[in-house]
């Protein structure tokens, strides 16, 4: 960020030390009229429409970036969402089948007992 301050502000010096010393007096000629106006005004004019431009440019591009950048957070949180929902239906299953597994281990003991009080072998 800084060598783009300090590229912008030489080259800004250059461009007004070109523009002063090309001061003379240049006619522009428009379909509705004649001016005479100093080259350096010229000069100067141009490189601020210029420096304009660029910079509303890159705040349309920025403009843009945060947009792509806010749909993507927005996507990225739904999925969040979607994902956190599936991580509840397996847990949701996991624990159903640790109490059927239980209830199976309980049940099997169980007749298990009763079978070893009749006296019947499994």
């Amino acid at each position: 960020m800084q060598y783009t301050l300090v590229f912008g502000l030489i080259f800004a010096l250059l461009v007004g030390l070109f523009a002063v010393s090309n001061s003379e007096i240049v006619t522009i000629r428009f379909p509705w009229g004649n001016y005479a106006v100093s080259q350096a005004i010229i000069i100067l004019g141009s490189a601020a429409f210029g420096a304009i431009t660029v910079t509303i440019l890159g705040l349309i591009k920025q403009f843009k970036s945060k947009l792509k950048q806010w749909e993507t957070d927005k996507k990225i949180k739904n999925l969040e969402g979607q994902i956190e929902k599936q991580e509840n239906e397996i847990k949701q299953h996991i624990e159903e089948k640790e109490k059927i597994t239980r209830e199976l281990k309980d049940y099997k003991r169980t007749h298990i007992e009763k079978n070893k009080d009749k006296g019947i072998s499994t």
